[in-house]
């Protein structure tokens, strides 16, 4: 569906990938989308000349069995997205050229976490919920006053499905908070 003079997409959660396809017509194109964990891949877009609505209908007419992303009108496709665990949207203007002015709106999360771990060679730390390992995290600015057992904050797009932090991101330590670490 599209709302307005704006096309809104799921944004996938899986690998970005390029991918020349042949086409119904024996024409092979290159191809853009998300290859999943599980393999199926999701047909995005087409790297070609020509408007959004140009490349739709090229996919449209000759990709009509690809999986594609869902598509909505407006707010409340985000959230019937993020409700069900998706990552977020893309939002593209209908007359845009290839990957000209797409936004991307996803939902963060802010938390404060006890540090479990740290890497001096990346400069990242492992964060825990205090039961949960929640994954990695960058820290490079404050690394070097970060120790095992701090407590600090974090902004992320959610969790994955493995439970782990979705693009953490290290916002400050918190020294005001006291961390317990099982």
């Amino acid at each position: 569906m599209i709302g307005g003079k704006l096309r809104f997409e799921e944004k996938m959660d899986g690998v970005k990938t390029f991918k020349n396809l042949v086409g119904n017509d024996g024409i092979e194109r290159r191809a853009f989308g998300e290859t999943m964990p599980d393999g199926r891949f999701f047909l995005i877009d087409v790297v070609q000349p020509g408007r959004l609505t140009e490349r739709m209908d090229v996919i449209d007419r000759v990709f009509p069995t690809a999986l594609r992303p869902a598509t909505g009108q407006d707010g409340s496709f985000m959230e019937e997205v993020l409700s069900r665990g998706g990552e977020g949207i893309v939002i593209k203007p209908l007359n845009s050229r290839w990957g000209d002015f797409w936004a991307k709106c996803k939902r963060q999360i802010t938390i404060d976490l006890t540090v479990s771990e740290t890497c001096f060679d990346t400069g990242s730390i492992r964060l825990t919920d205090g039961r949960n390992d929640l994954g990695w995290c960058p820290a490079k600015k404050s690394f070097d006053s970060i120790c095992v057992g701090d407590m600090v904050e974090i902004v992320a797009f959610g969790f994955h499905k493995s439970g782990k932090l979705r693009e953490a991101r290290f916002i400050r330590s918190r020294p005001d908070k006291t961390s317990v670490l099982i």
